[in-house]
């Protein structure tokens, strides 16, 4: 039986914030055309950029699919998901609205084309509007935000497999472009960005459980902003996935990093991606993953930043029609900005039971909780969150 139980992510979108390790894009077995979720949500802190704390009453629409065709020489993809999600604010401070709005949409399509014997081509596009919450993304440094921003994203990749079968042995040759846009409170152009990328990826199967990873990756970044300071950026990582048994498994890359910039001192160190699994039988598993990787700064004042997390899950099912979830995550971000650093430490966690009515149909409760500390106890807060949540899929 497919189970529709929830796992709890910190974002309900189709984009996954975590790092992938190398590998091929996987083309689905079959459509799922429509999954449906509803929540209401109770926050007792909507927009932590004021000084003053706001609880805020919300209701969470997130539609979302996947359809799949296949014919000769020629897979398709396309992934959908939209995201409706009014609160009504209580007590609003000045200067802000008594109802906000965080709604999405995005599209990606997936075709790949099989051109000969053991060669494949890859092409994807991806189209994202979404509306970012006060304090994350371009806001998580910044305060009196009264207004969310806006992030629209572009993106197109073309990729050139080689391996019969991708799940022993590949390897994988990409090129893309990324392009960022926002709108934001002060309708600027600081954070527009464009990035350009090209990318090998190789898997190689040496024994029946292990296979060997490598990624090497250049990515070209230009803000639009003569006040931003444009980068280079290189890594390189290798690595191993390990089926260790029929009940765990381990996923580990490690590596080294180089931003470069045209006038600020070069930024290097150590990037990781590590996943581990265990599920001794059907009542309970564990996941445990961590990362190190940097990025390019998500604040004007600063010009690279790198983060490490460390993330845990525990999914514990007792009966077929119950499971309770809980999960944490530990997230350190460094700043870097002319010879300075500025640490931000997020602790996330969320605990969620749900009930499977049939198996297109369940309903869940969460609690979650956000604290935030920033090395200058700028932005210091914390967020709590009720939902009850009702799914569907078709």
């Amino acid at each position: 039986m497919k189970h529709l139980f929830s796992v709890i992510r910190f974002s309900c979108f189709l984009s996954i914030t975590s790092p992938v390790l190398a590998q091929v894009a996987q083309i689905a077995p079959e459509s799922m055309p429509l999954s449906v979720k509803a929540s209401v949500i109770q926050s007792d802190n909507i927009n932590p950029t004021l000084d003053i704390d706001m609880s805020a009453t919300g209701l969470l629409l997130n539609p979302q699919g996947q359809l799949v065709s296949r014919a000769e020489g020629v897979d398709l993809q396309f992934n959908y998901a939209g995201k409706l999600e009014v609160y009504s604010v209580q007590d609003p401070a000045a200067g802000m609205d008594d109802s906000v709005d965080f709604n999405g949409v995005e599209a990606r399509l997936l075709s790949r084309f099989y051109i000969a014997d053991a060669w494949s081509f890859d092409i994807a596009a991806e189209h994202k509007t979404e509306t970012q919450k006060f304090g994350t993304g371009i806001s998580r440094l910044s305060k009196d935000i009264y207004t969310p921003d806006t992030l629209k994203r572009n993106t197109g990749k073309a990729t050139l497999i080689y391996g019969r079968k991708p799940s022993d042995r590949f390897i994988a040759l990409s090129s893309g472009v990324e392009d960022y846009r926002y709108d934001t409170q002060e309708d600027s152009d600081i954070f527009d960005l464009t990035v350009t990328y090209v990318t090998l990826h190789t898997g190689f199967r040496f024994s029946p459980q292990s296979r060997l990873l490598t990624r090497l990756e250049a990515y070209q970044e230009d803000f639009d902003n003569v006040q931003r300071e444009d980068s280079e950026f290189y890594q390189a990582l290798v690595g191993f996935d390990w089926q260790v048994s029929g009940k765990s498994s381990l996923e580990l890359l490690v590596g080294l990093y180089q931003r470069s910039f045209d006038v600020s001192e070069d930024n290097n160190g150590l990037v990781w991606v590590f996943n581990y699994a265990y599920q001794p039988n059907s009542v309970w598993s564990f996941e445990l993953g961590s990362s190190r990787q940097s990025e390019v700064s998500e604040s004007e004042l600063t010009s690279d930043m790198v983060s490490q997390d460390l993330l845990a899950s525990l999914h514990f099912t007792p009966l077929e029609q119950w499971r309770l979830s809980a999960s944490t995550e530990l997230v350190d971000t460094t700043f870097y900005q002319a010879g300075s650093e500025l640490n931000q430490d997020e602790m996330r966690a969320a605990l969620q039971l749900s009930y499977l009515f049939s198996r297109h149909q369940s309903v869940g409760v969460s609690v979650s909780t956000n604290n935030i500390e920033t090395s200058d106890t700028r932005i210091d807060y914390r967020q709590n969150e009720v939902a009850i949540t009702w799914q569907y899929e078709f």
